[in-house]
């Protein structure tokens, strides 16, 4: 955290903008322009703004749904009104009923027309999102298939590391190979607990190796790379990789250390 701080500071220095009213997008302005008019746009805006009830129950009521839906199905209870929770907490179902809440509570006050215009911008701004991440994601996907994570995998774990960096570095070239995070994890876990069991090892430590191992250098083949970017109106391809990519391997490297300095007392 400390190091992601930083590394933020300096970056905010380098790529400084605020949100763009006229055409949705950004601009960046000189450093004291751009803080006088964020104030005044975020004061304007404070007036606006809906309470936090109304703003979280969009996101909160999917959640409360879908946990009911795996709860319930764990405990195999489909019977009657059990029933209907777990057809309402179906993802699709579920994120459906957010959005026809999102509608009228955010919504409620402006005509048809209005609320119509409004959903039109959010259809156009999250689009592009919706495609760039599906394509950074085919992109894993056919890595994956290919069948090179798994075998630069198993060459790693029979390298001589010490124990505790075998996770870790399996995370690493899983996530370089294939871009997700949580898939990196896994697969270190899965190939590295045999090994490990035999040895004496924190199994917590272990545990966190895979997690910080996944968390190198992020790039194009992972979708929130491209969430990150495009949220931010990052389009040059440079600053997307100093905005995102870097941070992400700044992490991983302190990770490295603290793993390894945890490692001598534990």
């Amino acid at each position: 955290m400390i190091a992601g701080v930083l590394y933020a500071k300096w970056i905010g220095k380098k790529i400084y903008q605020v949100p763009n009213e006229e055409d949705n997008g950004f601009i960046r302005p000189t450093q004291q322009a751009a803080y006088q008019e964020f104030v005044e746009l975020a004061t304007t805006r404070e007036k606006e703004l809906p309470s936090l009830g109304r703003s979280l129950l969009p996101i909160v009521l999917p959640i409360i749904l879908i946990f009911l839906n795996t709860t319930l199905t764990a405990l195999e209870l489909d019977n009657g009104m059990y029933g209907i929770l777990i057809f309402l907490g179906k993802p699709i179902i579920a994120v459906s009923i957010g959005l026809l809440a999102e509608i009228y509570a955010l919504a409620g006050s402006l005509s048809r027309a209005e609320s119509l215009d409004r959903m039109e911008e959010g259809i156009q701004t999250a689009g592009i999102i919706l495609l760039v991440t599906g394509a950074g994601g085919a992109l894993g996907n056919v890595l994956r298939e290919s069948g090179a994570g798994n075998y630069i995998v198993e060459q790693i774990a029979d390298l001589p590391l010490p124990a505790i960096l075998i996770p870790f570095f399996v995370a690493t070239i899983v996530r370089l190979v294939q871009g997700s995070e949580t898939v990196a994890m896994i697969k270190a876990a899965s190939i590295s607990a045999p090994i490990l069991s035999q040895m004496d090892v924190n199994m917590a430590l272990a545990a966190q190796a895979a997690a910080m191992g996944s968390m190198i250098f992020s790039y194009f083949n992972h979708n929130l790379f491209w969430v990150v970017n495009r949220m931010l109106g990052i389009k040059d391809v440079k600053e997307q990789i100093m905005v995102w990519s870097v941070p992400t391997t700044i992490c991983w490297s302190v990770g490295l250390v603290s793993l390894l300095v945890a490692n001598l007392f534990l």
